[in-house]
């Protein structure tokens, strides 16, 4: 399955797609084909609504989204969003979810936009790490909002701020070894429990051996 976006207007995944992109579809026309990339695959994530009828942003939703906008590079970005859009409405979400899906439709790749700006800068002007996720995560709650941004990024962001801090442990000269594996054991109890969960399953087979 395709994995997340690439930068829009990124280098194309098929040699050539560029030169001769899809034609961004008219209002009411059908859509074209799907792009090769997308071809004789199957719909990622999901969009979930809740019992008020009430779109739930979440990483599922976050998927399905990237699912289509994989095919950047391929296609123009306004054939991509018309390509989401129309997934959305085969789903015969409730008036209130499919408002409120295509608005975070459109934050959200305005975030990819800006995202793409903050990147564009390079390592060099932010060199450390944890300053670029910090970054990010501004970038997000300031075009999603707070609620969407912890939805759609949440999971990630609270694996990512535990990789930071294993990094700086893992740098702490002043820290003997059982202080650093104290406080990297304290570390792995702030992740989500179904990460943590999917961690365990992995070493599982090395603690029995």
């Amino acid at each position: 399955c395709p994995q997340g976006p690439k930068p829009l207007g990124a280098a194309p995944a098929v040699p050539g797609a560029a030169a001769t992109p899809s034609p961004a579809p008219q209002a009411g026309s059908p859509l074209p084909p799907l792009p090769g990339s997308l071809k004789d695959t199957e719909e990622d994530g999901a969009v979930l609504v809740d019992a008020s009828g009430h779109l739930v942003p979440n990483a599922d939703l976050r998927r399905f989204f990237n699912y289509y906008l994989s095919a950047t590079g391929e296609e123009p970005a306004s054939l991509i969003r018309e390509r989401i859009l129309a997934a959305l409405r085969a789903k015969k979400l409730p008036a209130a979810a499919m408002d409120e899906a295509v608005q975070v439709l459109d934050d959200y790749l305005a975030y990819l936009d800006a995202a793409r700006g903050l990147a564009s800068k390079g390592s060099a002007a932010m060199p450390d790490t944890g300053d670029r996720l910090e970054a990010l995560r501004k970038l997000r709650r300031e075009h999603l909002g707070p609620g969407v941004a912890d939805g759609l990024f949440g999971q990630e962001e609270a694996v990512d701020a535990v990789a930071v801090e294993r990094l700086k442990l893992m740098n702490d000269a002043s820290l003997t070894k059982e202080e650093r594996e104290q406080r990297m054991a304290a570390l792995e109890e702030r992740l989500p429990p179904d990460v943590r969960a999917s961690r365990e399953e992995g070493v599982r087979p090395l603690r029995q051996q």
